[in-house]
């Protein structure tokens, strides 16, 4: 069963669907297309999760969405599924999400990934504007574009 549910900022409204086909609809639908993010503030470049939204395929659409995905899609096909999904499992006790970060920051060879490890959760809480305390997770988008 495919499931996504859909909050459309303009009017506030969750869709909820449940087979591929109304997913694909959903996704194909250009009223469903979620808002963009809020401007960036006139900071460094990569100083923030606010540069960071605006700057990713998924807050996108139109020629910057298909280039962005790209670039994602091909750093993606670098990747060995099966190797990674071994390194994660090997991975030091912890979180799953944890050591999943940790064994992509690995196979890209990102220096130090334990630190990337630690970051990342921290940006993801604020990804989709979840919390109103911004500054630790900026100061981690500043450390990973660093990196």
């Amino acid at each position: 069963m495919t499931h996504t549910t859909h909050t459309t900022n303009a009017t506030h409204t969750t869709h909820t669907v449940h087979r591929l086909a109304d997913v694909r609809a959903a996704l194909a639908d250009p009223a469903l297309v979620p808002d963009g993010p809020a401007p960036t503030e006139n900071g460094p470049r990569g100083a923030s999760v606010a540069w960071l939204r605006a700057t990713v395929a998924r807050f996108s659409s139109g020629e910057p969405h298909r280039r962005r995905r790209a670039l994602v899609e091909g750093e993606l096909a670098r990747l060995a599924p099966d190797r990674l999904r071994r390194c994660a499992a090997a991975g030091a006790e912890g979180e799953t999400r944890v050591r999943v970060v940790r064994a992509l920051a690995e196979a890209w060879g990102m220096p130090s990934p334990e630190a990337v490890a630690r970051d990342v959760p921290h940006v993801a809480a604020a990804y989709f504007g979840g919390t109103d305390d911004l500054a630790d997770a900026d100061a981690a988008v500043t450390r990973l574009v660093a990196r």
